[in-house]
């Protein structure tokens, strides 16, 4: 009788190692089918993807971060950039801002309660301006900025709005931003439809002692 016993025991045993590797074989085409599926969905889409591509019709009219910041901008398809219009896949045409003119030096003024804002600038390019602002705290603090800033390369999806304080007429503006790690710097022009006088507002942070400005604590520039 323990012959028997040991045969049928072989049996099982050589019958439960075929089935384990078969269960294991099994799991490999699986894992082997389900990588391969992967990898074709992968090379589907990187074949698929098409990179943006912006046409440039004069180099020194953008910045170069402005026309990689474009390439980023997904759903309106290729783009052209030519003099100061911008020209979109579908040919709709957005038009850079007139104001202000390039190469021309401008100068705004502020104050409210013992803080005046000097901002000086001047339009380098069709996205682009140079800037100095002059903070001083009557008495206390005086802080001096300078750089260059940048339209958003999505500023064709809509334009800001501020309203003038003294008139209290609202009117379109254009941002221009240069934003470094923690510290930022915004500066919105426009005009009112009756004056040609440009008008502005500062967004800034980072300011040594002085506080920070926005929409709310600190009135429009103007145009002296």
């Amino acid at each position: 009788m323990f012959l028997p016993f040991m045969f049928l025991s072989c049996i099982s045993n050589n019958y439960k190692k075929q089935k384990t590797e078969e269960i294991n074989n099994s799991k490999k085409i699986q894992t082997s089918t389900k990588s391969e599926n992967i990898k074709t969905e992968t090379e589907h889409k990187t074949a698929t993807q098409k990179e943006v591509i912006v046409v440039v019709k004069n180099k020194s009219d953008y910045s170069e971060k402005f026309i990689k910041g474009l390439k980023k901008i997904v759903g309106f398809g290729d783009f052209e950039l030519t003099d100061n219009f911008l020209i979109l896949k579908n040919k709709d045409t957005v038009e850079f801002p007139d104001k202000p003119k390039i190469n021309k030096q401008i100068v705004l003024t502020a104050e409210k309660d013992n803080l005046a804002i000097t901002l000086k600038i001047k339009r380098i390019n069709q996205v682009s301006i140079e800037y100095i602002i002059d903070m001083a705290q009557f008495g206390k603090s005086t802080f001096k900025s300078n750089g260059t800033a940048e339209i958003s390369p999505g500023f064709f999806l809509g334009s800001e709005s501020d309203t003038d304080e003294a008139t209290g007429i609202s009117y379109f503006s254009t941002s221009y931003e240069n934003v470094n790690n923690k510290c930022f710097t915004y500066i919105r022009l426009g005009t009112q439809e009756e004056s040609p006088l440009l008008l502005g507002k500062v967004i800034k942070n980072c300011n040594d002692k002085i506080k920070e400005i926005n929409l709310e604590n600190f009135p429009t520039l103007r145009e002296e």
